[in-house]
């Protein structure tokens, strides 16, 4: 089982989304968020992409629901986790240049 469906299982206990409950994919945006996408029928019964998320810390697995979003389309979703990949390494990369410390030379 891979990490994020392990994340997923600990936080839900295996429960789906009533309303998304064709589970496509899981993945991780970093080590302590994993995300997963997943479809069903909308309210006004078209097919709807849902992305939810758990996220680990302080030795707690539990739902992150400020990120959660559905689409219309697996393309938009799909580009929506894109976007906090990318967002998540620009802070990594703000975050080495912050505590970077510059050698001492003599």
């Amino acid at each position: 089982m891979n990490k994020a469906k392990e994340f997923f299982k600990l936080a839900y206990g295996g429960s789906k989304n009533a309303m998304s409950d064709k589970i496509l994919k899981y993945g991780l945006i970093n080590s302590g968020l994993a995300y997963e996408i997943s479809s069903g029928l909308g309210l006004e019964q078209n097919i709807t992409y849902a992305v939810s998320f758990v996220k680990a810390e302080a030795n707690e697995i539990k739902g992150e629901n400020t990120l959660f979003r559905t689409f219309n389309s697996l393309i938009d979703a799909k580009q929506y986790i894109k976007e906090l990949k990318t967002t998540e390494k620009e802070k990594n990369k703000v975050l080495e240049l912050e505590t970077y410390e510059k050698p001492i030379i003599e």
